[in-house]
């Protein structure tokens, strides 16, 4: 099993992963141990990661925008503010309010954990 700091670096290079490798977001998350260190994986711990590596940010938004089935999560740009935005589809949901992010991190942070819980279940 690998160490919860392997695992963090692994899901948070999900969305290239799934580019790169031939596997399912699901057996990418499997593989990484995710299930494991789950309450080691925060928001917090996954944006100082994606700070130390801002090129995973491009790797999400792709990532989001080629979704077309399962979890209904988005991670976006405001066209008209510049700010990110993080939120689900449907709308109407009070679950998956959208939220918009100054700090480009922080918002792909938010996105990466609600992915890997959607995912996960």
């Amino acid at each position: 099993m690998p160490t919860a700091q392997v695992t963090l670096s692994l899901v948070c290079n999900l969305a290239h992963d799934y580019y790169t490798k031939n596997m399912s977001p699901h057996s990418l998350l499997v593989a990484s141990g995710y299930q494991e260190h789950r309450g080691a994986i925060t928001i917090e711990t996954i944006r100082t990661h994606v700070s130390k590596n801002p090129a995973l940010i491009g790797d999400w938004l792709s990532y989001s925008d080629d979704k077309r089935g399962g979890s209904k999560w988005f991670l976006g740009i405001d066209s008209t503010s510049g700010s990110f935005v993080v939120g689900g589809f449907p709308h109407f949901d009070p679950a998956k309010n959208k939220q918009t992010y100054l700090d480009a991190a922080e918002a792909c942070a938010v996105f990466i954990k609600h992915e890997l819980e959607s995912i996960g279940s």
